[in-house]
């Protein structure tokens, strides 16, 4: 049971490295805008849209080295477009 479990685990580490590869889109460029509350001025979901740069190095995620496309999919360059998807935690945990 534990080697199907660490088998699995491998494989959405794979295919969520490859995703994140592929999309361009590195931790760099979404804390281009996402790392400095000054980009959302107004909004009252700021709190939930900023990401202290050393905070998320520190993150499970950010030493694991995942992108943030990794789990937030579909985002490029923004302004994001309305109606996109949630983080996709379930793929994982």
């Amino acid at each position: 049971m534990r080697s199907l479990r660490a088998a699995w685990v491998s494989s959405a580490f794979a295919v969520f490295f490859a995703t994140g590869a592929a999309s361009g889109q590195g931790v760099d460029d979404c804390l281009a805008c996402h790392g400095d509350v000054k980009s959302f001025e107004g909004n009252p979901r700021a709190a939930q849209l900023v990401v202290a740069p050393d905070q998320y190095s520190k993150s499970v995620h950010g030493v694991a080295g995942f992108d943030c496309v990794m789990c937030h999919e579909g985002m490029g360059e923004g302004p994001h477009p309305a109606g996109r998807k949630p983080a996709t935690c379930a793929s994982c945990h």
